[in-house]
C-alpha cells in the first residue's frame, strides 16, 4: 500500500531540513545506461501523464526492466545500439508517522502530537508531461524500443504515454 500512501503530491514540498536526522539511501544505482554514441538518430521518451510522485523503488525498478531487456536485445542482433537515461530524480524524502493501536498503547505512543515522521524513503516528484526515461537509439528500432516501454511503463505508478522523436 505504499504508492497509494505517497503517489499523490497535495502538499508542498517539505523543506526544512533541521527536522529530518537522516536522509535515505537513494535506491537509484545508475542514471545512464548502455553506450553513448552521437550518432544516435531518434529518442524514445516516457512522459507522465499527471502530477505525481515516484519511488526511488519504483525508478529502479524501470531501469532495471529496461536493461535487462534491451540488453538480451542487443546481444541477440535485434538492437544495435542504446543509451538508457533517468531524467526523474528522486530528491523528496517520504516520512511516516506510526501509531500504536491496541491495549495499552495510550503507555507506548503519544498519537499524533508532534507528527512530524521519520523518514522512510525518497521520491521524484514529477510534474506533467515531463519525461521521466529516456532511450536513445537508431529509427530501425524504435518500434522495438516502444515495446519495451511499455513494459517499463507498468513497474511506475499512474498512466504515462510513450513518444518517439528524432533527437536534436
Amino acid at each position: 500500500m505504499r504508492s497509494s500512501n505517497y503517489r499523490k503530491q497535495d502538499k508542498a514540498a517539505f523543506t526544512r531540513k533541521k527536522f529530518i536526522h537522516r536522509v535515505p539511501d537513494n535506491k537509484v544505482l545508475k542514471y545512464n545506461m548502455g553506450t553513448y554514441k552521437p550518432d544516435y538518430t531518434h529518442v524514445v521518451e516516457i512522459k507522465s501523464d499527471r502530477q505525481i510522485q515516484i519511488a526511488d523503488v519504483a525508478l529502479e525498478a524501470a531501469r532495471k526492466v529496461a536493461g535487462k531487456v534491451l540488453e538480451e536485445a542487443e546481444k541477440a542482433g535485434k538492437v544495435k545500439g542504446y543509451l538508457i537515461e533517468v531524467k526523474a530524480h528522486p530528491h523528496h524524502i517520504l516520512r511516516e508517522h506510526r501509531v500504536i493501536f491496541g491495549a495499552g498503547a495510550d503507555r507506548l505512543s503519544q498519537g499524533m502530537t508532534l507528527a512530524f515522521g521519520s523518514s522512510r524513503g525518497s521520491a521524484a516528484r514529477v510534474s506533467e508531461g515531463q519525461v521521466i526515461l529516456s532511450v536513445s537509439t537508431y529509427e530501425q528500432h524504435t518500434e522495438f524500443v516502444k515495446s519495451v516501454l511499455k513494459s517499463v511503463v507498468k513497474k511506475l505508478p499512474c498512466t504515462y504515454s510513450i513518444a518517439v522523436s528524432p533527437k536534436r
